[in-house]
């Protein structure tokens, strides 16, 4: 701490894995005037091992869904106290339900030939995009549509969600799931979307103070 005394306080956040396994620990920390700080060996010797320590109780002051969350790691030198908070990813949903003439949107063609081809009257789409990934489910007459074939309509369910939503941006990060209907008959369709957010939530702190290390 009397090292510290002319630095100021200092922090940074510490990647955490399973519990109590260290993912990523930085040797660039930030001050209080937003300077950065390269921590001497010891420090970071010492900083780890308390993280090491306490990592349990860390963890389980998140949601513990997930095995990765951080903690905001930070020294006040003059106060003699070092604090941890546990950071972690929470999701929020929010419905937007959407009725449009699918056949005007710009790429419905392949769907449209498959119906024609297939004498059919509905197609029911379930899709899920996350951090750039999308994965769909097509069904029709009770069927389920192989995956070989459903990956042929992959780029073109994309594009017509993100058409609808007028954002091709609905999968990235926390991403966003639902289910498009589309019916032959007067080109009726109807998109469920759930929209997830991602939030960072602050668990519980741990504070050490000189006396903890006596």
């Amino acid at each position: 701490m009397a090292y510290l005394n002319p630095i100021g306080p200092i922090g940074a956040n510490v990647d955490m894995w399973a519990g109590d396994e260290i993912e990523y620990f930085p040797s660039k920390w930030a001050t209080e005037k937003n300077n950065t700080f390269t921590i001497i060996e010891i420090f970071e010797r010492f900083f780890k091992s308390i993280i090491i320590t306490y990592a349990q109780d860390l963890f389980n002051r998140t949601d513990i869904h997930e095995p990765t969350y951080w903690v905001d790691f930070s020294v006040y030198p003059k106060k003699r106290e070092i604090v941890m908070t546990p950071k972690y990813y929470t999701y929020t949903e929010s419905k937007d339900n959407t009725r449009f003439d699918w056949r005007q949107l710009t790429n419905y063609y392949s769907l449209s030939k498959f119906m024609e081809d297939m004498n059919l009257e509905e197609l029911i789409i379930d899709y899920g995009g996350f951090e750039n990934n999308f994965d769909l489910t097509i069904k029709y007459n009770g069927e389920i549509l192989n995956g070989q074939d459903t990956r042929f309509f992959a780029y073109d369910v994309r594009m017509m969600i993100s058409d609808v939503l007028e954002t091709d941006h609905w999968n990235e990060e926390a991403g966003g799931h639902g289910v498009m209907k589309l019916y032959d008959k007067d080109n009726a369709g109807y998109l469920y979307h759930s929209w997830v957010e991602r939030n960072i939530t602050k668990g519980e702190p741990i504070i050490l103070k000189e006396e903890d290390f006596d």
